[in-house]
């Protein structure tokens, strides 16, 4: 296969007349510019300069074969570029993985800062708990995925990720216009017993605390979906308790400090130890700041 850099050579040689010339330009001596000339003429079988005493002359040879490899060799070049870019982080692409709060609340101003110099990235994003988003993580169909747990909810990490804990939230009891008790700060989770609830599917975390002051919640609606919890809580249908990330941002609604307040929610980035991506931590970084900012 012919040398990509004597094809180089080649086509400067004839740009600038002589060997003593396309040394110049190439930060090669003459001889080393002579010596692949030479190789090329080998691995091609043709004559591609006549050897003067004090000067060459290319052949027709070789003004053919510089105008075929034109393209061949900008098209190396410019893959060289992009490896060179990719390398730095300056382009490439980032697979992300979130749960929905993380990535209404910390991935907009985290992406925004990281591709304000990083214009060539692109960025896959993909929601689900931390339980749909290991298995992604794990086999490399995400290079970082945010995920949270809590003392209820504790999660063994498998060995290979490397987590990088950003932000501890604390929770919140989430009450609808009008209600008797949205001037108190903290709000009793006593004085909340007759109150009807909405939470998510799951909710081990609120059941467990009213237990700890001598009641069960009564829950009327169930959703996984924050957008909707808030909706209800605003629509006056319960009270809800959420994590900050998660809190809805209609002005009507009060957001109150709980007394016992409930554990807190600690939301980490993820990632495999092997992962050579160069945006990981650039990416990290981003998240780190806006988890500080929030």
């Amino acid at each position: 296969m012919l040398n990509p850099v004597h094809l180089d050579t080649l086509q400067v040689v004839l740009q600038r007349g002589s060997f003593v010339a396309a040394a110049d330009v190439l930060g090669y001596t003459a001889s080393a510019v002579s010596q692949q000339m030479s190789m090329l003429e080998r691995a091609t079988g043709l004559a591609l300069f006549e050897r003067l005493p004090r000067s060459i002359q290319p052949t027709a040879a070789a003004r053919e074969l510089a105008r075929e490899s034109v393209d061949l060799v900008a098209g190396l070049r410019s893959l060289e570029l992009d490896a060179k870019a990719r390398a730095a982080g300056e382009t490439g692409q980032l697979q992300i993985g979130s749960f929905s709060s993380a990535g209404m609340r910390l991935l907009p101003s985290a992406l925004a800062n990281l591709l304000r110099t990083r214009g060539g990235v692109a960025v896959e994003l993909e929601y689900g708990e931390p339980a749909d988003l290991l298995p992604l993580l794990r086999d490399g169909r995400l290079d970082v995925a945010l995920v949270y747990e809590n003392e209820i909810e504790q999660r063994r990490w498998p060995a290979n990720l490397v987590t990088v804990p950003l932000l501890t939230e604390r929770r919140y009891v989430v009450l609808p216009p009008g209600h008797p008790h949205r001037d108190r700060n903290p709000v009793k989770l006593t004085d909340l017993r007759d109150d009807p609830w909405v939470t998510s599917l799951e909710s081990p975390g609120l059941a467990q605390l009213c237990a700890s002051v001598g009641f069960q919640p009564r829950v009327i609606v169930r959703s996984d979906e924050y957008s909707v919890v808030g909706a209800l809580v605003r629509a006056g249908v319960g009270v809800t308790l959420l994590p900050e990330l998660a809190l809805p941002p209609y002005p009507e609604l009060t957001a109150q400090l709980l007394t016992p307040e409930p554990p807190p929610r600690y939301v980490h980035a993820l990632y495999r130890r092997t992962n050579n991506n160069p945006l990981v931590r650039p990416l990290l970084t981003a998240l780190a700041e806006a988890a500080a900012q929030f």
